[in-house]
């Protein structure tokens, strides 16, 4: 009983780092990361790391490594002490989410940052009901934080309700309540990032199930054509025709990036293999500033060895190892996630982000939503980070989810689980420097 009290206890901790990556990534990184740390330690001796565990590291030495050649160690260096940061947050929850219970609570703190974003955000710009007014085009933030990041933030937060509300018996409130929190913020921020994540992690969640395997093509495709289209320049000129006159923002260059994009992928060219060094874009172009999408910055950065290893890293923690289980379940949260994170990733400086991977953390745990019928919902992972266990061995071999494999050549019922499972759906400056 006291040690389930103290895993409830750490859970809550982490939780409240959850929180904090949402409306202060400073706090969340220098001292949210070692928190996370101290609450995983007493499951690491238990825990074997795997391939997106493996990755994240490597993505951070390379990063620190790169001082060997960077052209701006001040630039490396922070870079690299961030890298570090949030490599310890996801691994640091991957750790601890062994149940649907942790990853309730886990998730349920990363929805509460989100509402006390909002609150901050109404308190610190003086705004009362009566004065909301999101045809105005006026950006709100919060102090030495770019409205970017809060948006992108907040839009992470839909793709959290949607995991946490798959095991909640009413689900219902839980995603319409965050919605409209979610939602209000994002408007206030006025980031269009932000907004196509939302609308888009919200359409993709009343897709009918019955079609989402075969729409999760449609998703991936969009994703890569999208990444592909700007890491190569194809899409440049089609952005740039299509762009909407907004007397209070555009520029006719998407706020700069069509400027920048042409300059990091030139940088990326001249050091095609290990890259100018980890974070050294801002030292190449005369603005100071990121590329604003990941691909670029981290070529651009890392090279092609590290574009490599960080593709790795988002691969095996979202597709390759999140397959099994309930496939029209796994392409809703597979979907969610890419949807939500995408946008971001691709037109932000976000890759850096302690909000960003926390949600990636708690999908890369979608397969306890997944393996419905596999047990009790509050079985643990096992040592490998990638099992169930806790169940006899019989139960676990047969394909009969949930039964013995005698049970199920006589085609007993299956149990059913403690917690109904629905398969029903229920762009700018920097993001983490200000």
């Amino acid at each position: 009983m006291l040690r389930g009290l103290f895993r409830d206890i750490r859970h809550l901790v982490l939780a409240g780092v959850a929180a904090v990556s949402t409306f202060d990534p400073t706090l969340a990184l220098r001292v949210g990361a070692l928190i996370a740390a101290l609450m995983a330690l007493p499951d690491v001796r238990s825990y074997r790391p795997t391939a997106p565990d493996k990755w994240a590291f490597a993505f951070a030495a390379l990063t620190y490594l790169s001082l060997a050649w960077t052209i701006s160690p001040h630039l490396t260096s922070a870079v690299g002490k961030d890298q570090v940061a949030v490599a310890v947050i996801f691994v640091a929850v991957r750790i601890s989410v062994r149940s649907r219970r942790a990853l309730g609570i886990i998730g349920m703190g990363y929805l509460t940052g989100c509402g006390i974003t909002l609150w901050l955000l109404l308190q610190e710009n003086s705004l009362t009901r009566e004065q909301l007014d999101f045809t105005t085009g006026i950006r709100y933030g919060l102090t030495g934080l770019n409205p970017n990041y809060v948006a992108y933030a907040m839009a992470g937060g839909v793709a959290v309700a949607v995991l946490v509300s798959q095991f909640m018996r009413k689900s219902t409130p839980l995603l319409l309540a965050p919605i409209v929190i979610i939602f209000v913020g994002i408007s206030l921020a006025g980031t269009r990032g932000a907004l196509i994540a939302f609308t888009a992690t919200v359409v993709w969640c009343i897709v009918p199930s019955q079609l989402r395997r075969a729409g999760l093509v449609v998703v991936y495709g969009l994703v890569v054509g999208v990444a592909s289209g700007i890491l190569f320049g194809f899409t440049d000129d089609l952005i740039r025709s299509n762009i909407e006159g907004n007397v209070t923002r555009e520029t006719g260059n998407l706020n700069g990036r069509l400027l920048l994009w042409p300059i990091a992928r030139d940088a990326f060219d001249r050091h095609l293999w290990i890259g100018s060094g980890g974070g050294t874009f801002p030292a190449l172009n005369p603005r100071g500033i990121f590329a604003h999408n990941v691909l670029l910055d981290v070529g651009a950065g890392l090279g092609l060895v590290g574009l490599i290893v960080f593709i790795a890293l988002i691969w095996t923690t979202l597709i390759s190892g999140t397959r099994g289980g309930d496939q029209r379940r796994r392409a809703l949260l597979v979907g969610v996630v890419l949807c939500a994170v995408s946008p971001p990733m691709l037109s932000g400086y976000w890759y850096q982000s302690p909000a960003a991977w926390v949600i990636i953390a708690l999908f890369s745990r979608m397969a306890l939503v997944t393996m419905e019928g596999h047990g009790d919902p509050d079985s643990e992972f096992g040592t490998d980070g990638d099992k169930m266990v806790g169940l006899p061995a019989a139960t676990r071999a047969t394909p009969e989810c949930g039964l013995p494999l005698k049970q199920a050549e006589s085609g007993a019922a299956r149990p059913e689980a403690r917690h109904e499972l629905s398969d029903s759906s229920s762009l700018g400056g920097d993001t983490t420097r200000g």
